[in-house]
């Protein structure tokens, strides 16, 4: 049995434009919006032909996924008495490059005064290097050493 893929490409071709104007299409690229947002960004907004809003709306998986509650970390009777005593460092990794390739993001908060500061890094491994710096930083602001 021959396939004539031309043939397939345009079946595959044709299928992606008829769900070009679908809810669940626009809903996701403009960031899972409420059915009312949605009934007004095809009236304001050139481009978007008038979607059938269905009037009971799909259940989205990352709009459900977005709606459930996160669990807190557990309650911590520890607090610094002083500026530098404990921080706390997170590193996130962003989804894609930002306009300066920059990859990771580097929270450093202190506990006691709240002062936080963001490290853009593009590189994992220029995590140790950018706390230093910020140690170094911080103990010339402050006039405290981190403990």
């Amino acid at each position: 049995m021959d396939l004539d893929i031309k043939s397939l490409s345009t079946v595959q071709c044709a299928t992606v434009t008829n769900n070009f104007n679908s809810y669940d299409l626009w809903h996701s690229r403009l960031g899972h919006p409420n059915p009312q947002t949605m009934r007004h960004a095809t009236r304001a907004t050139d481009g978007i032909e008038k979607l059938d809003i269905p009037t009971k709306t799909p259940l989205c998986p990352d709009c459900q996924i977005g709606k459930m509650p996160s669990r807190s970390f557990p309650s911590s009777e520890k607090r610094a008495d002083k500026i530098l005593e404990m921080v706390h460092c997170d590193l996130v990794e962003f989804p894609v490059l930002s306009y300066y390739r920059h990859k990771y993001c580097l929270t450093i908060i202190d506990d006691y005064s709240g002062y936080g500061t963001v490290c853009l890094l593009r590189l994992k491994s220029d995590t140790a290097t950018a706390f230093s710096t910020w140690v170094t930083w911080a103990k010339k602001q402050t006039g405290h050493s981190l403990l």
